[in-house]
């Protein structure tokens, strides 16, 4: 039998499903409460060395994960940590920057 907490990472795996308008969004199915939650974005675009993902908090409601992100990024991922401490993290999402 699997422990509750990783019960828990498993039912924290997310996928971003949209990034929109300068705002990216997941929905988040946890068992236990979120201790952390932070979207990543890049602004660069070019070679690896040259670029960097900085972090923003992210607002936790209803199941959701949400962050507003610079118009300008190129890209996006989130991580969710649970109360045990458990990381789950989404694939990341290339964004087509506006322009």
């Amino acid at each position: 039998m699997l422990p509750k907490s990783f019960l828990s990472l498993l039912a924290i795996c997310v996928a971003c499903a949209n990034a929109a308008a300068g705002r990216a969004a997941v929905r988040v199915k946890a068992f236990a409460e979120m201790e952390k939650t932070s979207f990543y974005h890049m602004v660069e675009s070019g070679l690896r060395p040259d670029r960097k993902w900085r972090e923003l908090p992210a607002d936790f409601d209803g199941g959701t994960l949400s962050a507003a992100i610079p118009e300008d990024a190129v890209a996006v991922y989130c991580d969710a940590i649970e109360l045990y401490g458990l990381m789950a993290s989404s694939k990341f999402l290339l964004l087509e920057p506006n322009k």
